[in-house]
């Protein structure tokens, strides 16, 4: 009778832990579905190029634009009227990256409004398309966007320390017994 009561005890307690209401959670689940467009997952550089330059003009400011896509990056160069401040050249170019960033191809876009830049862009596009090499170019695009990204401090400071890590050691001796004398 005893061992009776134990296990009638002990399957009311198991049974009435559970005891909770089990919700069918599967009604209110929701599914997101996400569209992608694949039309523009196989552009080449010709059409990505197009596509960039639309986006730039469609800015009122911007009267002509040279653009040189490599990978993922584009480098574009901004034709805008040359009597506007220089704020305003600023809020220009900013208008161009935020379009440009809204495009998948144009996120790692480099933007310039200097002339001289413009100028070596177009030359070096016009040359992209007469079947040179982009490789030829190299020096130069890595030239321009080194104009146009700045140098930051923490950049030098860490580039000096290279430097000074990679001299030859007997150059580096040749300083030190010189700082002593």
């Amino acid at each position: 009778m005893r061992t009776l009561f134990l296990f009638l005890s002990l399957l009311c307690i198991l049974l009435g832990c559970n005891q909770q209401s089990t919700e069918n959670y599967s009604d209110k689940q929701t599914v997101k579905e996400l569209q992608t467009s694949s039309e523009n997952k196989n552009m080449n550089h010709a059409e990505v190029t197009k596509r960039l330059e639309t986006l730039t003009l469609s800015i009122p400011e911007v009267n002509g634009v040279n653009i040189v896509v490599i990978g993922d990056t584009a480098l574009v160069g901004i034709d805008i009227d040359g009597s506007l401040e220089r704020s305003k050249v600023g809020s220009v170019k900013y208008s161009v990256a935020e379009a440009l960033s809204k495009d998948p191809y144009g996120a790692n876009a480099v933007i310039t409004a200097d002339m001289d830049l413009n100028v070596r862009i177009k030359e070096i596009r016009n040359d992209i398309m007469k079947g040179k090499p982009i490789s030829g170019f190299a020096e130069e695009l890595a030239d321009i966007v080194g104009r146009v990204i700045p140098q930051f401090p923490k950049n030098a400071i860490q580039n000096q320390q290279y430097r000074q890590m990679n001299k030859p050691k007997n150059e580096t001796n040749n300083n030190q017994l010189n700082s002593h004398q």
